[in-house]
C-alpha cells in the first residue's frame, strides 16, 4: 500500500496538469492570424481587396466584385509571424483556380501575397479594420 500512495499522487498530478493547454503534456494551441476584416491599401483606380479571417476559414474579394477567394483552413502563424495556405479563387467568369497564399503579420498590419496557378502574383499591404474606399475599377 505504501508503494501505491506515491504512484497515485503522481497519476493525479499528471491528470491535473494534462488538462491545461501549454502544460508539459499538451502543446500550446496554435497562434492564428487575428480574426476580423483586413482591408488592403488602395491601389490603382482605388482597387482593394478585403480579407475576412475566421478561426477555421478565410475569404477575400476585391471591391470591384471580380475576384472571390477562399481558404478552408485556419491561418496559423509560425514563430516569425508568417503563414501559408492553399486556397481557391474564382473570377467574374465560371470556374476556379488554385492559389497559394502566404503572408506576414505585424500587429494590425499584414503583407499578403497571392500566387495564382500559372505563376501570376499579387502582393497587398493590409490593415485589420481598415477602410474601404470607393472604386473606379471594373472587371
Amino acid at each position: 500500500m505504501k508503494r501505491l500512495v506515491p504512484l497515485m499522487a503522481a497519476v493525479l498530478l499528471l491528470a491535473c496538469e494534462g488538462g491545461r493547454a501549454g502544460s508539459p503534456l499538451l502543446p500550446p494551441p496554435p497562434r492564428l492570424v487575428p480574426a476580423g476584416l483586413w482591408v488592403s491599401d488602395a491601389g490603382v483606380l482605388n482597387s482593394q481587396i478585403r480579407l475576412t479571417v475566421e478561426p477555421t476559414t478565410s475569404r477575400w474579394r476585391d471591391n470591384a466584385g471580380c475576384e472571390f477567394g477562399r481558404i478552408d483552413a485556419p491561418l496559423v502563424l509560425d514563430d516569425a509571424d508568417r503563414f501559408a495556405a492553399n486556397g481557391t479563387v474564382s473570377f467574374d467568369e465560371p470556374g476556379s483556380m488554385a492559389v497559394q497564399v502566404v503572408g506576414t503579420v505585424d500587429g494590425s498590419r499584414m503583407t499578403l501575397e497571392l500566387t495564382y496557378a500559372g505563376g501570376w502574383r499579387r502582393t497587398y499591404r493590409m490593415t485589420l479594420g481598415g477602410t474601404l474606399v470607393a472604386t473606379n475599377a471594373y472587371c
